[in-house]
């Protein structure tokens, strides 16, 4: 969000904050939360997107919940301000702060404060809240991570009416059986992220609190937004606002000669470092809404917002194209100069005869699916604050991969690797978008060379939409053929994956995976086309590629068993597979998926619900679907 221009003229302030008077001298256009992160170091109340729309920054005013991003600091000088770190009394924790550590309540633990400041404004109103009264009050504060059951059991728990002394009846399953899977196959637990373990391992019973529980619900883990460092400069980037176009010239004086700007990067003055597989760190091209144009790093985000806005950039607009149909016309305008758009030659995975298969068949089912782009939306954005010692660099990132940007960084930077740390004390979320480096990384560490300053580079939500990742859309042409009975005698798909202006990595990579895996066919035949477009650069996100591909198959899936007039869930059971199809290898828990199918059933009560057609303008039904993936402990 564009920052207010700077007042020269500040005002005398109190704010009474965790009951006590601090005296300051603020811009009036600051916001409450800048104030209490960037003046009084109280970095327990977040900033996630700046607009009133996530509640992580909710504050008590008068001991109500507030937004903090949406309040002028200078308008509360009359109120009494609590943040979480004022809720903790003579060493021991609110009732609230226990409530969230016995009921798990919080994975990354960013929007956690928010959440509990509202939870904590509900029960000074009400005593003894509802289900519905604590699902209002929450209802303003997103966690992205999905902890909103254990949200609700923190309530009831806050509120005295529910206690939490059992292990979830799957520990057992998790922390002993699956270890002790195939234990004469070790290199099959091991691919499957286990380890070549004969027994079982004992589950803990009783309670065990997450060893980072206190700091999150106290507000003191720190995120990489909440470092400050002696010096520190504020950077922002300048971002294209063509889909495609060339710079012609970028004029930077006005902007250099602003008080307390420091250090400005862009086409004409940074280092030629290449990025991605075809692109720059600054490119004389740019390739997407949001391509990064130039940085600045000023004294506060306010001066190095209105030090872009004095940069001037003359575009020549170049022809674009937005989706995976524009960009494979034979006539589309080339983004990286290959052909159609297309990243590599078409990857085609086969086995059997599919077409002895189709010819098998009795019925085919021939099917076209969509799947659209999809925002991460980690609650902390990415971003970083870099600083230098000699020719020593230190990151403090928001990363998924510690030693993965290490690494990376170093090699764009040409630094030895142990001349980088990197340094992730806790994560906002991630799911797959922070796992690679990303231009702000690099660019936040050469602002700071070049200002010999520490800089804090952090994006906005608008940039974190734009230019940090998203799932890549897709286009899948599926053919299913079937015997009358249901057997499967062949699958095709010709799958194309929109991976926007670059390559970052980890995009796509297995939607062919579940055509493969899913289920026991003999003949099965995937093209995968990789396809560049004038968007954000797509990224790894949860089980990447397994979900679109998922969504088109066991669609098809659905509509064979309609043709079939098979009930859904019996037809996946007719063609399940315990072993691997490819490697021909069982499954660590092949009956797993089996109970699986059993246990959805039931809790959907499958066979007894009201198929009947709904009517009105809200309708309710109820579907089915599966995949299977190789995942990792966490």
């Amino acid at each position: 969000m564009e920052k207010p221009p700077v007042d020269s003229n500040p005002l005398s302030v109190q704010l009474c904050v965790n009951g006590e008077v601090r005296s300051l001298a603020l811009d009036p256009a600051r916001s409450l939360l800048d104030v209490l992160r960037d003046d009084l170091r109280l970095t327990g109340t977040k900033k996630a997107c700046d607009m009133g729309n996530c509640g992580a920054c909710t504050v008590l005013v008068d001991g109500r919940p507030m937004y903090a991003c949406l309040m002028l600091a200078v308008d509360w000088s009359d109120n009494v301000i609590q943040t979480i770190e004022g809720l903790a009394r003579n060493g021991r924790l609110d009732p609230v702060q226990d409530a969230f550590l016995a009921a798990d309540a919080f994975q990354c633990g960013f929007c956690t404060p928010g959440q509990i400041m509202s939870l904590k404004g509900l029960l000074n109103e009400v005593a003894s809240p509802s289900d519905e009264d604590i699902v209002r009050a929450l209802s303003g504060n997103l966690c992205r991570c999905g902890a909103y059951a254990n949200l609700l059991r923190a309530g009831r728990i806050a509120a005295g009416r529910e206690t939490i002394d059992s292990p979830h009846p799957g520990a057992a399953r998790a922390t002993g059986e699956r270890m002790a899977s195939l234990p004469e196959e070790p290199e099959a637990l091991i691919e499957n992220g286990g380890e070549p373990a004969t027994g079982a391992l004992a589950p803990r019973t009783g309670r065990a609190p997450r060893l980072e529980g206190v700091a999150k619900v106290c507000g003191r883990a720190r995120y990489s937004a909440d470092v400050r460092l002696a010096g520190m400069l504020w950077a922002n980037i300048l971002r294209a606002p063509l889909p495609h176009a060339r710079i012609r010239a970028i004029r930077t004086s006005a902007a250099r000669v602003l008080p307390g700007v420091h250090a400005i990067l862009c086409c004409d003055n940074a280092p030629d470092i290449v990025w991605y597989d075809k692109g720059r760190l600054f490119d004389r091209t740019v390739r997407y809404v949001g391509d990064e144009v130039a940085a600045v790093a000023a004294d506060s985000e306010q001066i190095a917002a209105h030090a872009l806005s004095l940069i001037e950039v003359d575009y020549e607009p170049l022809p674009f194209v937005l989706d995976l149909a524009a960009a494979l016309a034979a006539n589309a305008p080339s983004i990286h100069g290959s052909e159609r758009n297309m990243v590599d030659a078409p990857a085609i995975a086969r086995r059997g005869n599919v077409r002895q298969g189709m010819r098998a068949a009795e019925l085919i089912i021939d099917r076209v699916y969509s799947t659209q782009i999809a925002l991460h939306n980690c609650l902390e954005p990415h971003g970083c604050v870099a600083a230098w010692e000699g020719e020593r660099l230190t990151l403090h990132a928001s990363t998924q991969g510690i030693d993965a940007l290490r690494c990376e960084v170093a090699e764009k930077l040409g630094l030895e690797q142990c001349n980088v740390r990197v340094i992730t004390e806790h994560m906002g979320g991630g799911f797959g978008s922070k796992q690679v480096a990303w231009k702000q990384d690099v660019i936040a560490a050469l602002l700071a060379r070049e200002a010999r300053r520490p800089v804090h580079l952090l994006l906005d939500r608008e940039a974190e939409n734009v230019a940090a990742g998203n799932r890549n859309a897709t286009r899948q042409h599926v053919r299913i053929g079937a015997k009358r009975d249901g057997t499967l005698t062949a699958i095709t798909a010709e799958i194309d994956i929109q991976i926007g202006a670059y390559r970052a990595g980890g995009e796509g990579s297995m939607v062919d995976g579940v055509y493969h895996s899913m289920y026991a066919c003999r003949n099965v035949r995937t093209q995968q086309t990789v396809v560049y477009t004038n968007t954000g650069p797509a990224i790894a996100f949860r089980a990447p590629g397994y979900v679109e591909g998922a969504f088109a198959l066991e669609s098809a899936m659905d509509e064979l068993a309609r043709a079939l007039n098979f009930d859904p869930i019996e037809l996946r059971l007719r063609n399940h597979t315990e072993i691997d199809q490819r490697k021909k290898k069982p499954y660590t828990l092949p009956e797993g998926l089996r109970a699986c199918y059993a246990n959805v059933s039931k809790a959907f009560d499958w066979n007894g619900y009201d198929r009947s057609v709904a009517t009105g303008s809200k309708r309710r039904g109820i579907g089915f679907a599966a995949h299977d993936t190789t995942t990792t402990p966490n």
